[in-house]
């Protein structure tokens, strides 16, 4: 159970990312962003922005 639970988080997390050869950051600006840093039980770092045409990007 945990091997095929493995798998799948493995599965999520390296199709879950957008490629960032497509997207054009040259013009865009954002709009909002929220970012959380943890240094307690390890390092924890992740977040979004919002661009200005709507488009959200995560990052963790």
């Amino acid at each position: 159970m945990k091997t095929l639970l493995s798998i799948l988080c493995a599965f999520l997390i390296l199709n879950g990312c957008a490629k960032m050869d497509s997207i054009s950051f040259s013009n865009q600006k954002i709009v909002f962003q929220q970012e959380y840093i943890n240094y307690a039980w390890g390092y924890s770092h992740n977040g979004f922005f919002i661009d200005s045409t709507g488009a959200i990007y995560t990052y963790l």
